[in-house]
This record gives structure tokens, sequence and C-alpha cells, in this order.
């Protein structure tokens, strides 16, 4: 290792690995919607998809500390314009999602008759996820559209991530660290100690897993500052990866992925200080990266429209023939993926883009 230096703009590297972790998500939604666990091995590291979130955690501190440190530690930051882009940033979709999943689900509640998605919802529910702390207050089954959990977790550590900034003025870069680390792994102690995952238990936990690993990635950010990698980056992204993919195979060793995601984030990284890059980096990972927050946040609908209107039809149809019942679930995958990522592909140019732009224009 040898002294770094900050670095300028977007890393598009980063930039794409948000669509493969928000299809990741996808996917882990292939295990709670479908009966594939009971046909395929590969069940395990569909399961294993919620760990997606963690890795987005550890990058938006990463990529937030990368933005604005700077103009944190020269006392020109903004907390009011921060707050408004973030705002703008994760808003509108939310909103956008929250109300076409309230119409799906009164449609299928009260006109079909298939299903009670509002038996546990209640006016002080909906009122919380308006204004996105539905997961502040309570379990993550507050949320009516499921995935958005995360969305309102992230959205308090936004209101922290200054203060968690100006906290490296006060401590050494190895203190910092040590604090982050205790956090961190006093979040997933709970797992191996008390028989608790993280991202099982309820609100409390939810607002600890995403500080400990936002304040993972800040200090991912300062050791990237710091030092410069002097290794074969290629080679380590490769054992990384393979090393990712099987923490995420092996149930007991999803943990294990999250700080291995850490440094697949810095050599990215370095890889762009150095003015070298990667396949994702190329125009057409980095646009469906751009989209991956509508397609995290779209997925959800269409798999309950799946579970509750197709599902009992489709394996009917097919469930003579065992051979095409465990290659159904590849297919449905792909079908319901793939229209996902059309429909977030049109959200995203109709609403996400424009709604952002006009609160930011509003605001500022």
């Amino acid at each position: 290792m040898e002294h770094g230096n900050r670095l300028k703009g977007d890393i598009p590297a980063l930039t794409s690995l948000r669509f493969f972790a928000a299809l990741y998500v996808c996917l882990f939604h292939i295990s709670v919607f479908s009966q594939l666990d009971a046909h395929s091995w590969l069940n395990n590291f569909f399961s294993s998809g919620y760990m997606a979130v963690d890795f987005f955690f550890i990058l938006s501190g990463f990529i937030l500390s990368h933005n604005y440190a700077e103009s944190i530690a020269n006392k020109t930051f903004s907390y009011f314009s921060f707050l408004s882009k973030r705002i703008a940033r994760v808003y509108p979709v939310h909103l956008i999602t929250l109300f076409i999943m309230m119409l799906c689900a009164f449609f299928l509640s009260y006109i079909l008759e298939i299903g009670d998605f509002f038996e546990d919802q209640n006016t002080s529910n909906f009122l919380q996820n308006i204004i996105m702390v539905h997961s502040w207050f309570g379990e993550e089954n507050n949320s009516y559209n499921k995935p958005s959990w995360s969305i309102s977790v992230e959205f308090f550590a936004y209101i922290i991530f200054p203060f968690l900034i100006m906290g490296k003025r006060y401590l050494s870069f190895l203190n910092y660290s040590i604090i982050a680390l205790i956090l961190f792994f006093g979040a997933y102690g709970l797992e191996f100690f008390f028989g608790y995952k993280v991202s099982d238990i309820g609100i409390s936990n939810n607002i600890l897993r995403v500080s400990s690993e936002f304040l993972f990635g800040i200090i991912l950010y300062f050791f990237f500052t710091e030092y410069e990698c002097k290794l074969n980056h290629i080679r380590h992204l490769v054992i990384a990866g393979l090393l990712t993919i099987a923490c995420l195979f092996i149930v007991e060793m999803n943990l294990f992925a999250v700080p291995i995601a850490g440094w697949i984030i810095l050599l990215l990284a370095d890889l762009h200080r150095q003015g070298k890059e990667t396949w994702l980096s190329h125009r057409v990972c980095v646009y469906l990266g751009q989209v991956s927050y509508s397609l995290y946040m779209v997925h959800y609908i269409f798999w309950v429209l799946y579970f509750l209107l197709l599902r009992q039809s489709f394996e009917a149809a097919i469930y003579a023939n065992e051979t095409l019942l465990y290659f159904s679930y590849y297919i449905l995958a792909v079908a319901v993926i793939s229209v996902s990522l059309l429909f977030a592909i049109a959200l995203h140019h109709i609403a996400e883009k424009p709604l952002r732009k006009w609160i930011v224009n509003k605001t500022h």
C-alpha cells in the first residue's frame, strides 16, 4: 500500500454494481414466492440475496463520502442541500411504488378477494411510509412495498451522515476504524451469539444494521484516500468475486461476504483512480446501474401479482411434467425480472429523473 489521493467524479464500475445487487434481490424473491427450494440446489444462493442490501449500505457510505467529505472538511457543506438532493433521489420512486402497491393490494383484496394485504396495515403505518420512517418504529412488514424498508433506514443514515464524517475530525483514523468495527461486528454478533439475523429482527436492528455498514463504507473511503493499492487488481477482483459467491452459497458464511464486498469496492475505486477500467465501466452496465433503484423498488410488485394471479394456474398446467416443472422456475424468474426491468426503465425516464431534477431545482 502507498499513500493515496482523492478522486473526483463518478466511479462507473461502482454504479454498475448497483444493478447486479438489485438483480440479486430480485433473485432472492424467487425463493420467497416460488417453490424453487424444493427443486434446485441454487436455492441456497438465491436465498442469500437479501445480502445485496448490505452491499447497498456500504456502497452508499463510500459514495456519499466520496462526494461530500471534502466539502464537510472545508465547511462548505450545506445540510439542507444535501438532504434535499437525497430526498430527490429516493422519494419520488418510493412514493410512486407505494401507491402502485396500494392500488394492486386494493384490487386483489377487495375486487378479486385474493389475499388480505391490509390485515396488518393502518393509518399510522401508511403515514410512516409517506415520510419514509416506516422501518424506524416497527417491524419491516409495516411497509406496503416491502423492499422500501431499506430506503427508510437509509434515509436515517442520510440524516446522520454529516455527523459521522465530522467524527473523523476528532478521532484518529485508527480509533475511528475501531469504533466502526465494534458497531459492525456488534450488529452481526447478534446472529452468532443470540441466533438473530440482523436483517430479520425489528427496527432497532435495521437501524443498527444500516448504521454499522454505512459507517463501514465511510471508513473504506477514508482508507481509500490514505492508501493506494499496489497489487494485481484484476486477480484480486476475481478472487474476491469467487469468495463472495462461495460465501453466498454457504448460508452460514453469509457474514463474510460483507467485508469482501468492501474489498471489491476499494479495488474498483482504486482501478478508476489509476485510469484503468473493467467491463463494469461499459456504458450498458452503467446505464443498468442508473435504473437499478427503480428495478429494486418495482420488482416486488410483479412478484406479488404473479404469486396471487398466475401461480396456481401456472403450476397446475405443468405439474404433470417434472422436468418442465423444474425448469419452469428459471423461465419464470427471467419473465418476471424482464417485465420488472422494462417497467423500471420506463419509470426511470418518465418519473425518477424528471422529478429528481424538478425537486433539486425547486430547493436550490
